[in-house]
């Protein structure tokens, strides 16, 4: 499967993740339904790994101790956003309005923690990108009042 078709598959199963928690949200406790979600993305791939293990052990990456530690880092950032997502949704917030701040956001945080963190580098119309994602974070921000 080439990048590309797998960078499509994962927007668009992230938009079905969005789409349906923000339907969950004030049908369910906000904690349980990370829960129940979270769950299931740890059984999933927990399930895969396990399959690939006994059948094709050599297509296995080698685990590292900081690929562990970071591994547990993303689990408590997620399972935090997970909750603060469902909580954001149970105030009535639209859709619309909060994923496009949610993840022009979250672009912005990673880019910099890229930059600030690892050193890597940042062409000249991938900065003029990231500051067009600013600016339409404001516009969609400023588009309530």
């Amino acid at each position: 499967m080439s990048t590309t078709v797998l960078i499509i598959l994962v927007a668009i199963l992230n938009g079905m993740f969005s789409i349906f928690v923000s339907r969950a949200s004030g049908k369910i406790d906000a904690n349980l339904s990370p829960s129940i979600f979270n769950s299931l993305g740890a059984i999933v791939p927990l399930s895969v790994y396990l399959f690939l293990r006994i059948t094709k052990p050599l297509e296995i990456a080698a685990t590292k101790t900081s690929g562990i530690m970071f591994s547990v880092l993303a689990g408590i950032s997620i399972a935090l956003f997970s909750i603060l997502l469902l909580k954001t949704f149970s105030r009535g917030i639209n859709l619309s309005y909060a994923f496009p701040i949610i993840y022009g956001g979250t672009v912005v945080v990673s880019t910099l923690g890229g930059l600030i963190l690892f050193k890597e580098h940042v062409s000249l119309l991938q900065g003029a990108g990231i500051i067009s994602i600013v600016f339409g974070l404001v516009l969609v921000a400023v588009s309530k009042f």
